[in-house]
């Protein structure tokens, strides 16, 4: 499992921090920039965090069936 802690300083335009636990917090300004960060941190957790393993060997497995 993967949390993303936001805080969010402004709203008009959207601005803040977002990081994972143990993590440094990484700015944004707006929307789209919050959804590059987002996806940054979602691509940084290591495939051994528990649960995360089978779910990787399942995707390979779609993946390489989808093109073969």
């Amino acid at each position: 499992m993967l949390l993303i802690r936001l805080s969010i300083e402004t709203t008009e335009p959207l601005s803040g921090t977002a990081a994972i636990e143990g993590g440094e917090p990484i700015p944004f300004e707006g929307w789209l920039d919050l959804l590059r960060v987002i996806t940054e941190l979602g691509a940084a957790i290591p495939t051994e965090l528990p649960g995360n393993k089978d779910k990787d060997t399942d995707r390979s497995r779609r993946e390489s069936s989808a093109f073969g």
